[in-house]
C-alpha cells in the first residue's frame, strides 16, 4: 500500500453521527472492518483487512462529531502528516490516509502485542532486555529527530512491544515539525494538548512551543528509569536505585535545564551501547536476573508454540481469537499447507505446565511437521505419532486434535485425542453441528483413533475450540453466540464466541473459525 490520500464527501451536519448511532462500519475505503480495537478520546480504532491485499491493518476514524472542529481536524491530519514523513522498523507504519462518509481517517500496520505499560506491569524485565528495549525506543526516536519532528508525548502507553518483541513507537497527535510554520490557532492546539505529565520536560510544562529534541530524551529517561526499575515510577525518580554505570547516564538524560542534557539521542545511543558492552553490565546484573532471562526465554518459547496470525489460504478464509492471558505454557497451535489446495490446524496441549511442558510441545510440533503430509491418513498419522511418543521414557501425555481441510476436494476430516472440539454449519442453515469424535490423549497403549469424515462444501463454517474439556454449558455459549453472529465475517464470530467464553469459561485458549469460500 502506498502513502496516498483517499477523498469521499464527509458527512453533511453534526447531526450526521452521534455516539448512540455510531456502529461499527462495514467498510471504510478499501479496508473491510473486522472489529473495534480498545482505545478512544477523539478517536476509534478499528481492526480491518485490506481488500486489494488480504492483509490486516489498523484503521483509526476521528469520531464524526469532531469533523466540524478545525483545530481537533487539523491535530489528526498533522498526525497523517507526520507519519508520513518517517520510516523505522520502531516506529508504527502508515500506509494511506483520506476521507470517507463518516469523515477522516488514517491506515497504518497492525501491531499485534501491548504496551510498555502492560509489559512492566505483567513481566519481570532482565537488565539486558530492559536495556534491549530502551535502545530500540532510541533509535526510532533518533529517526524522527532526523526528520526534524520531536514526538512530545513519549510514554509507556505510546510505546507498543509486539508479540516478536519488537518496539513500535506510536500516537502522534501532538507530535511537532521543528522547523514547520505555525499559525495562531496551530499554536492555540499546541497549547492546550501539551503531553502527559509525569513524562514531560520542565521546559514542555512552562511552554510547550518552545521545546526542542531534548524534550524527548528528558521524556525517553523517565521511560528507562521506569523499565530498569520494573515498576511504574508515579513521578518519582531515585537514581541511587539504578545500577551504578547507568545512573550518570539517566541523570544526564534528566536534567532540569535542557542545556544541561543530551543535545542529540546519537550520543544518548553512544553511552547506552558502551555501557551494554562493558564489564558493568554483568557485574551489576540484580539478584535473580538469570531466572529473569530464563523466564523471558521461556515466554519467547511459548509464543513460536502459538502463533495467533491467521494464515491466507486458497478457498477459504480464516479467523482467530485467543485468551492471551490465559493460554496455558505447553499449549500447542500450528496452521500448515500440505499442498497447494491442502491445508491443516493442529492444536494440543501437554500435561507440563512449566518449562518441561514447553520443551515437550516443541518436540511435539517438530515430529507433526515431519509426520503429517498430504498423502498420510489422519489415523495412520496419529498412530504413528503415538508409536513416537511411547518410544520415549521421557515424554508426556499430550491432549491433540488435528483438522485437516480439503477445500477443492470439498471435505474435511478431524480427529480429537483428548482435546478440543469442532462444529460444523453447513451453508443455509443457522444450527452449529458438533462433529463427535473420541480418542485417546497420545501416549497411551493399545490407543485406537478414530477420524471423522465430512464434506465441506462452499459457504460452510467450521468452528474449532481449542481447550480441554468443552462442558455443555461452554456448548450452549458457544452455539449461541455463533447463532447471534450469522453474516459475520470469520474473524468478527470468532472473537465474538471467544468474549462469551472467557466470561464463563477462563480455561478456553482459542477459538478459530473456518469459512469455505468458493471462487
Amino acid at each position: 500500500m502506498d502513502d496516498q490520500q483517499n477523498t469521499e464527501p464527509l458527512p453533511q451536519s453534526k447531526e450526521s453521527y452521534t455516539p448512540e448511532s455510531l456502529e461499527i462500519p462495514h467498510v471504510i475505503g478499501q479496508f473491510k472492518i473486522e472489529s473495534l480495537l480498545p482505545g478512544g478520546g477523539m478517536s476509534r480504532l478499528y481492526l480491518a483487512t485490506d481488500l486489494k491485499t488480504q492483509s490486516e491493518v489498523a484503521v483509526k476514524i476521528l469520531l464524526p462529531k469532531y469533523v466540524y472542529y478545525p483545530d481537533i481536524v487539523e491535530r489528526f491530519l498533522r498526525e497523517a502528516e507526520i507519519l508520513s514523513y518517517v520510516d523505522h522498523p520502531n516506529i508504527v507504519k502508515m500506509y494511506s490516509h483520506g476521507t470517507w462518509e463518516g469523515g477522516f481517517y488514517i491506515v497504518m500496520e497492525f501491531i499485534l502485542g501491548g504496551s510498555l505499560r502492560q509489559c512492566i506491569l505483567n513481566n519481570p524485565l532482565s537488565l539486558r532486555r530492559a536495556l534491549e528495549m530502551i535502545l530500540d525506543i532510541a533509535y526510532g526516536v533518533c529517526h524522527l529527530h532526523t526528520q526534524g519532528i520531536i514526538h512530545r508525548d513519549l510514554k509507556l502507553e505510546n510505546i507498543l512491544v509486539t508479540d516478536e518483541g519488537v518496539i513500535k513507537i506510536i500516537d502522534f497527535g501532538i507530535a511537532q515539525l521543528l522547523h514547520a510554520v505555525k499559525d495562531e490557532e496551530q499554536s492555540a492546539i499546541s497549547q492546550r494538548t501539551v503531553g502527559t505529565p509525569i513524562y514531560m520536560s520542565p521546559e514542555q510544562r512552562e511552554n510547550p512551543e518552545t521545546v526542542s529534541y531534548p524534550s524527548d530524551i528528558y521524556s525517553l529517561g523517565i521511560i528507562a528509569y521506569e523499565l530498569l526499575l520494573g515498576r511504574l515510577s508515579h513521578g518519582h525518580v531515585h537514581l541511587a536505585l539504578m545500577p551504578k554505570g547507568l545512573q550518570k547516564i539517566l541523570a544526564k538524560s534528566l536534567q532540569p535545564d535542557p542545556r544541561d542534557r543530551y543535545q542529540d539521542i546519537v550520543d544518548f545511543i553512544g553511552d547506552l551501547s558502551n555501557y551494554m558492552n562493558s564489564d558493568a553490565l554483568e557485574n551489576e546484573r540484580r539478584g535473580g536476573d538469570r531466572t529473569t532471562e530464563f523466564f523471558e526465554s521461556l515466554l519467547k518459547a511459548k509464543k513460536m508454540l502459538y502463533p495467533l496470525v491467521a494464515p491466507v489460504w486458497t478457498n477459504l478464509e480464516v479467523g482467530i481469537a485467543a485468551n492471551a492471558i490465559n493460554i496455558p505454557i505447553g499449549s500447542y497451535f500450528d496452521f500448515l499447507q500440505l499442498d497447494p489446495s491442502i491445508f491443516a490446524i493442529a492444536l494440543g496441549q501437554s500435561e507440563g505446565y512449566d518449562a518441561e511442558g514447553v520443551l515437550f510441545s516443541a518436540a511435539v510440533r517438530s515430529l507433526v511437521r515431519a509426520f503429517l503430509t498430504k498423502d498420510i491418513s489422519l489415523t495412520e498419522f496419529a498412530s504413528l505419532l503415538n508409536e513416537k511418543l511411547l518410544q520415549d521414557i521421557h515424554s508426556m501425555p499430550f491432549g491433540f486434535c488435528c483438522l485437516k481441510l480439503c477445500p477443492l476436494e470439498k471435505t474435511f476430516y478431524f480427529l480429537s485425542c483428548g482435546y478440543g472440539a469442532l462444529w460444523h454449519i453447513s451453508h443455509g442453515t443457522e444450527m452449529p453441528h458438533r462433529i463427535i469424535c473420541t480418542g485417546s490423549v497420545l501416549k497411551a497403549k493399545d490407543a485406537t483413533y478414530e477420524v471423522e469424515v465430512t464434506p465441506f462444501l462452499p459457504g460452510d463454517q467450521l468452528l474449532v475450540y481449542g481447550g480441554g474439556n468443552c462442558t455443555a454449558e461452554m456448548e450452549k455459549v458457544l452455539i449461541q453466540e455463533a447463532l447471534e453472529q450469522k453474516g459475520s465475517s470469520p474473524r468478527q464470530k470468532a472473537e465474538a464466541i471467544m468474549r462469551k467464553l472467557k466470561a464463563t469459561a477462563p480455561q478456553t485458549s482459542s477459538v478459530i473459525v473456518i469459512e469455505h469460500k468458493e471462487v
